[in-house]
């Protein structure tokens, strides 16, 4: 909403394409540990509707929502690593998510790719950026938010751009 923000959006790779259908489908977690949840979300609306559940109150529209996202066999299968609880929002409601089954989750109806960034070198990860929003591509990321000084640990948010003159990446946050 600031001068200096608007400079720095109008400033990112891929010509805003990616903070455009993110940032109109973005929703807020409904729960503390929903924000695996609201991301998954948020990113699967900014796509394509085209396997999406037909939500009861917004019929016949496609839409995925933080209760229907579970909805599905696939979803239900994801592993709860050794938990005698079925992956679902109760489980996640009390546990959150992991990268992992966020991962599986979007892998139910997209196709992710993942990029660690202990993995990766400052300057790959820059260019991992870089080419994801060059080619309109949707990015979240998980982050500890104590690098922050933000209290909790794990959080997940979509990004909506990424300015490589600023060397900065515009979070959509999810959060409460």
């Amino acid at each position: 909403q600031s001068k200096s923000g608007a400079n720095l959006l109008g400033g990112a790779v891929g010509g805003n394409k990616s903070f455009l259908v993110t940032a109109v489908n973005l929703e807020t977690q409904i729960t503390q540990s929903f924000c695996g949840v609201a991301t998954t979300v948020s990113v699967l609306n900014a796509l394509e509707r085209v396997n999406a559940p037909i939500a009861p109150l917004l019929t016949p529209y496609r839409f995925f929502t933080q209760a229907d996202i579970f909805s599905t066999d696939c979803a239900r299968s994801i592993i709860t690593y050794g938990e005698s609880e079925v992956f679902s929002p109760l489980y996640v409601g009390t546990h959150g998510m992991t990268l992992k089954q966020l991962t599986d989750l979007l892998a139910c109806y997209a196709h992710p790719e993942v990029h660690m960034g202990s993995n990766l070198t400052l300057k790959q990860l820059r260019q991992v950026l870089k080419s994801a929003f060059e080619n309109d591509l949707l990015v979240a990321e998980n982050i500890d938010r104590r690098g922050m000084l933000e209290p909790g640990v794990g959080h997940f948010s979509p990004l909506g751009a990424y300015n490589e003159d600023s060397d900065s990446s515009l979070i959509l946050d999810v959060a409460l």
